[in-house]
């Protein structure tokens, strides 16, 4: 019994780990839709110029109250087509968040327009997920949502950020 006790409770923990990251998944696609939406309707323009304002005013109200919006990080950009778009890796330069690639672009009418929230979620058996990164000076796991949709026919009411 001495041997099958620390297995079993190695076990429920990594259990706990992994069902904790489906919840966090499920709760960062949800706050991404509903903030995507706000850019796809307009109502970013004027309450959220910059990438900061956006999470503090539209994505973190969003989340659940167990997620903290200081672990979120926000890319939003305008593309030529989709079918370029391959798919999203998480910025990382030497194994560490590389914070500087994750532009903020404020779409105008008709734009296409992707949105990836990267949730930084902390790792407790960073050998288990071959996945986890270095951010702060510990382990993360980065939890991925994207959104991708055209804005639609508003009227401009801020100015479309540099970069779009």
């Amino acid at each position: 019994m001495a041997l099958v006790g620390p297995v079993f409770i190695l076990m429920i923990v990594f259990l706990f780990e992994t069902f904790l990251y489906f919840f966090v998944q499920q709760a960062l696609d949800t706050a991404t839709a509903s903030a995507a939406r706000q850019i796809q309707i307009g109502n970013a323009q004027g309450q959220a110029p910059s990438s900061a304002a956006f999470l503090s005013s539209v994505l973190c109200p969003n989340l659940s109250g167990l997620l903290s919006c200081g672990n979120v990080q926000l890319t939003v950009s305008t593309v030529a087509n989709f079918y370029d778009t391959a798919g999203y890796t998480v910025p990382t330069k030497n194994g560490q968040l590389d914070t500087t690639q994750f532009p903020y672009c404020n779409a105008a009418p008709g734009q296409l327009v992707l949105v990836h929230a990267v949730y930084l979620a902390p790792v407790w058996f960073a050998s288990f997920f071959s996945t986890a990164i270095s951010y702060g000076g510990s382990a993360v796991l980065p939890i991925v949502s994207t959104a991708a949709f055209i804005t639609e026919s508003f009227p401009s009411t801020g100015t479309v950020s540099n970069g779009c």
